[in-house]
């Protein structure tokens, strides 16, 4: 018998008491995740929300109830798009019209996980989906060691841990009729914003009308830390900004940066900041934590997640994840729209190791990709091979705190890809929106504290984690 635990979920065809009825399905639910009602205009029931979506059209966390503005007509596809225009937050969307099958929509960055085996159901990750016999005797430790990770690796083109369970990229759609998976977006080339000065400003508004509603109606808190992502969220808060909470996790090399320059962002702005020292779990609690995200991720997230048990359980947490969309994250400096894209590139653009079942995975997405430039093809692997299934993974390892990044929504994403290419390659956008929304915090750099120390902080993560240097090696060199 399999356990859900919190924060995790699972749907079979077994009747469950207590479980959410649709479609001929079971849906169960562990604690800290919201089953939530989809109504379309005209009062139709379209299914269930499973996680904490946030309404955009109302400017509120949704409750139990989502009343969509548009009218369901007969394709799924075109209703869920239209409706995904209007939230943000983490959310699965279970649809279900009454009469064919059901389908499971994922948000942008599939922050919900979806990993699948048609014989048995769906679930959040192998450990709600397979007993302990079976997680254990479809375990591919082969697989697991040759992708790192144990380290820093991950599962791309959705392969997961475990020998015939599948994980749904974001943008892709589960038939639960036939398991069959397809992409609802985008289904063709992105287009150029008219205005990108105007993108700016929706984008700066967009996240801070979702901050301030949050800050307005729950305990959160805002993350704070030496980079531009949360630097955007610091002026997206300027409004809320003397009465908002801000946190950094300190110590440690890697979070030197952070500590000593969130510290004098906090200083300069006149911010209520706390500081989270860096809390080292358990090898039971790490084991723990990488067994609930179905051994699909693990890193340094693993180790550390316990940071975050030092505020309150179930506050909010606004995070900056979404940013790197609008920065080229994939890019090279003499990548161009007509750059080929190609199985092999993208996977030394992701740091891995060679591997043919995932090259033959890759070249199958590309072939069904979109018609687009190459740079848009690398931002999409982007969100699809590398946001899915390595940050949103993580979702069901701790369940301490409900997280918002306010980028992670289709409209932010789609203002993000919209910004022309010379400013995406410079990785400037960011620095464009905090300059609109408190230019002054721009005194203060970004993610650096100095020649001598930047250089003698890199040497020693090198020093102290060679495989990073390779993973590395193979991103500059693909």
């Amino acid at each position: 018998m399999v356990m859900v635990k919190s924060k995790q979920y699972r749907l079979t065809r077994n009747a469950v008491p207590g479980a959410v009825e649709l479609g001929g399905w079971f849906l169960e639910t562990g604690a800290s995740l919201r089953v939530i009602r989809v109504i379309d205009d005209s009062g139709r029931a379209t299914g269930v929300l499973v996680g904490e979506p946030f309404d955009l059209h109302r400017r509120e966390i949704a409750g139990d109830r989502l009343n969509v503005r548009h009218r369901y007509e007969g394709d799924a596809d075109a209703f869920v798009n239209r409706s995904m225009d209007d939230l943000s937050g983490a959310y699965l969307w279970f649809f279900d019209d009454g009469t064919g099958p059901l389908r499971s929509y994922p948000d942008p960055f599939a922050q919900i996980p979806v990993v699948f085996d048609p014989e048995i159901g769906v679930a959040t990750s192998a450990d709600s989906l397979l007993d302990d016999g079976a997680y254990e005797a479809r375990f591919d430790a082969a697989r697991y060691r040759h992708f790192g990770v144990g380290n820093k690796g991950w599962f791309p083109a959705g392969m997961t841990a475990h020998r015939g369970v599948e994980r749904l990229l974001p943008n892709h759609v589960l038939d639960l009729g036939d398991f069959e998976v397809a992409r609802f977006w985008p289904d063709g080339p992105l287009h150029p914003a008219a205005d990108p000065d105007a993108a700016v400003g929706s984008l700066l508004e967009h996240v801070a009308m979702q901050i301030a509603a949050v800050a307005e109606t729950r305990p959160t808190v805002i993350s704070l830390t030496a980079g531009q992502d949360t630097r955007l969220l610091l002026a997206s808060s300027r409004s809320i900004a003397e009465k908002a909470d801000f946190v950094t996790v300190v110590g440690g090399d890697q979070h030197s940066i952070d500590s000593k320059l969130a510290r004098r962002l906090a200083e300069f702005a006149g911010l209520r900041q706390r500081e989270l020292p860096r809390i080292v779990a358990t090898d039971d609690e790490v084991e723990a934590y990488i067994r609930r995200t179905g051994h699909c991720v693990a890193d340094a997230n693993a180790r550390y997640h316990k940071s975050v048990h030092l505020i309150e359980r179930g506050t909010w947490f606004i995070g900056g994840l979404g940013g790197e969309v609008g920065r080229g994250f994939l890019w090279r400096p003499s990548d161009d729209a007509s750059l080929a894209i190609e199985a092999r590139r993208l996977i030394a653009r992701f740091g891995l190791p060679q591997d043919a079942d995932l090259e033959a995975r890759l070249a199958a997405w590309i072939a069904a990709a979109p018609k687009m430039s190459g740079l848009d093809l690398l931002d999409l692997a982007y969100i699809e091979h590398r946001m899915g299934p390595w940050a949103s993974a993580h979702f069901p390892g701790d369940d301490w705190l409900v997280a918002l990044h306010p980028m992670v929504s289709r409209r932010a994403i789609t203002l993000m890809l919209s910004l022309p290419v010379e400013w995406r390659r410079e990785g400037t956008f960011a620095h464009r929106v905090i300059r609109r929304g408190w230019p002054e915090i721009m005194t203060i750099p970004i993610n650096s504290l100095g020649f001598v120390a930047d250089t003698m902080s890199k040497l020693s993560r090198a020093w102290k984690d060679p495989k990073a240097v390779v993973s590395k090696l193979r991103k500059m060199l693909g």
